[in-house]
């Protein structure tokens, strides 16, 4: 089944009010892992566009997913990179 008739058939179940039923919490988590394995797919395909990056982005704000660059090699290589002043070149000038 392909992803779009597979967000449809979960949209019209909820729709129809059945999203209190157990069948339907087991199919939007389901839907949930659909999701974020699709966004993954896309982001290591390099192909992502700037929509795609935005979903990803508020998907994982969504789910409180969050990352300190201090424990994270890759944000803290994003962070280095980012062409903003430190706290100490500032409080210099």
């Amino acid at each position: 089944m392909k992803l779009q008739e597979e967000v449809d058939l979960r949209v019209n179940d909820f729709q129809r009010g059945n999203y209190m039923s157990n069948e339907t919490v087991k199919g939007m988590g389901e839907l949930h892992g659909l999701l974020a394995r699709h966004l993954s797919d896309i982001l290591a395909s390099g192909e992502a566009t700037p929509a795609h990056l935005n979903v990803a982005r508020q998907f994982l704000r969504d789910n409180n997913i969050e990352c300190m660059g201090t424990n994270n090699e890759d944000i803290k290589g994003l962070t280095e990179e980012l062409p903003f002043e430190t706290a100490e070149s500032v409080r210099a000038n």
